[in-house]
């Protein structure tokens, strides 16, 4: 993976890509999943895809099929039994990775809002 600010990853070069969700799903405490369009996971950032079952059957996933744009459904997760919120979004890799990456710009900034919110709550004199 290059770093140039643009994602661009090898053909068909599913482990990079899945380090890549891994790295990301980190950084925006969120679970990613990337599936292909027969419903494999071809990267998880919390778990192995290969031991991941077949998507496609998916509420969210079957919308984005439907609708050629976004999937959402709430629904109770599998592996956590509780209810999540998910979301599928359909595109070729670099429409879906600028759309990740805006989400992950978006989480960082409110992440940094929010720790200077305590920050001056925790001293309110190191600011009057």
């Amino acid at each position: 993976m290059k770093n140039t600010g643009i994602i661009d990853f090898e053909a068909n070069s599913f482990d990079e890509l899945d380090n890549w969700v891994k790295e990301t799903g980190a950084k925006l405490d969120t679970r990613i999943i990337v599936i292909n369009k027969e419903g494999m996971v071809v990267a998880d950032s919390d778990y192995m895809p290969a031991d991941m079952d077949d998507h496609l059957d998916r509420e969210e996933i079957q919308e984005v099929l439907d609708n050629g744009d976004n999937g959402l459904s709430i629904r109770k997760s599998d592996i956590l039994d509780i209810e999540m919120f998910y979301l599928a979004v359909i595109g070729t890799l670099t429409r879906v990775l600028n759309f990740m990456s805006r989400q992950l710009e978006s989480r960082i900034n409110q992440v940094s809002e929010e720790k200077n919110r305590a920050s001056c709550r925790s001293d309110p004199e190191q600011y009057a």
